[in-house]
């Protein structure tokens, strides 16, 4: 087969803005989620830790079936990945209606988590392929908007939903999110892939190698953990601002909208830094900006204290990850990205599902000020992680 050809320098081309459709109303469908689910869990008689259980029991599939998703995607096309994460995607999300015990809603977070790895795999892996490689920081970040937008918008469409029609008609809206994506998904062209890729993503393990030295992408490992590490920070925003914004009088849609926005506004820039500056400065800059974000999380007992965080850790984070997603990229042989990126992607699961549950333990001992100090201390740590690791390469 032949290899992808990057006409020029464009962009934005109709498979790059289908692949950003696509994602958006993936992120739209599974966004509108976030702000309810804590409130479902602990109306149909859950836990504080329950809820962080919930937020994050969906990366144990979704962790363990990226590394293999990606290198299927390598093999078979990623179009064809995308296409049926998006339709099972409809289909996890209608299921919500029939989740009305804890214990039911845990199963359906675990299938939940097989296409939404699968989507949000294979669509930037499609973005690398597509892209022109000095322009590939760029790119991410575009790509990057989709899943911003959505941030900024389904979360208040959910709110008021849920408060005007209930849980149900909110879990059928994110429904017919998916179902777009997947009207979308079908439109793309996917570019040309090689027939025998570098990492050999189809071959099998032999007998002196693991299932993780089979399955993970090597070159994607700086990556994988950076990210791992920052996203302990989003398993903390995710699953406990509802709760701690609640509790302040505060709508947490208008948080979760706030650093949307500056995700919007800040990602493109962030991706261009990475391509002109170079990838570890626009990667130091934000895991520095979510750190001073969650130290004021901490502190927040008002309005403007929740908006002030969301812009600051919006600015962080549009910075770090689609310049870590490129990284990725960068190391990864061409026809391989599926498996860079599923490797990289489990990194971002993995750390929300981790930071989920042992910071929901953390919040049950102590408070909500512990737990924020705790995750900019963790922010920190990302930083010198990525400055180590980038010193050994």
């Amino acid at each position: 087969m032949k290899t992808p050809s990057f006409p020029g320098e464009r962009l934005f081309t109709s498979s790059f803005l289908l692949i950003w459709i696509t994602a958006f109303f993936a992120f739209a469908g599974f966004n509108m989620l976030l702000p309810i689910l804590p409130l479902y869990v602990m109306t149909i008689g859950g836990t504080e830790s329950q809820v962080g259980l919930v937020i994050g029991v969906i990366t144990v599939t979704s962790v363990t079936i990226r590394p293999w998703i990606g290198r299927e995607s390598d093999r078979h096309g990623k179009k064809f990945i995308l296409v049926w994460g998006t339709l099972a995607l409809a289909i996890s999300a209608v299921s919500y209606t029939l989740a009305t015990s804890v214990l039911l809603l845990i199963i359906l977070r675990l299938f939940h988590g097989l296409p939404w790895a699968a989507t949000t795999t294979a669509s930037p892996a499609m973005v690398a392929d597509m892209s022109p490689p000095k322009r590939r920081g760029e790119a991410m970040g575009w790509y990057g908007t989709a899943s911003s937008v959505a941030t900024a918008m389904a979360p208040l469409l959910a709110v008021s939903l849920n408060s005007n029609y209930g849980f149900n008609a909110t879990f059928l809206a994110g429904a017919a999110m998916a179902a777009m994506a997947l009207g979308a998904a079908v439109l793309v062209q996917e570019p040309g892939r090689n027939s025998a890729p570098a990492d050999d993503p189809d071959r099998s393990m032999s007998p002196t190698e693991s299932l993780w030295q089979v399955m993970i992408y090597r070159p994607a490992l700086l990556p994988f953990f950076t990210m791992l590490i920052v996203a302990l920070t989003y398993g903390s925003i995710i699953s406990f601002l509802p709760l701690l914004a609640y509790r302040n009088n505060v709508n947490p849609g208008i948080f979760f909208s706030v650093y949307a926005i500056l995700l919007i506004v800040s990602r493109p820039l962030g991706g261009k830094i990475a391509d002109v500056a170079g990838r570890s400065a626009a990667i130091i800059s934000g895991t520095a900006a979510t750190a001073v974000a969650l130290a004021l999380l901490a502190f927040a007992t008002d309005l403007s204290h929740f908006v002030m965080s969301a812009a600051v850790y919006g600015i962080g984070f549009a910075f770090v990850n689609p310049s870590l997603m490129a990284l990725t990229a960068d190391r990864a042989a061409p026809e391989a990205r599926g498996a860079a990126m599923g490797t990289f992607s489990a990194g971002f699961d993995l750390g929300i599902g981790l930071g989920a549950f042992f910071l929901g333990l953390l919040l049950e001992t102590t408070s909500f000020q512990v737990l924020y100090l705790t995750s900019a201390g963790v922010a920190i740590a990302s930083m010198i992680v990525y400055l180590i690791g980038a010193r050994r390469r």
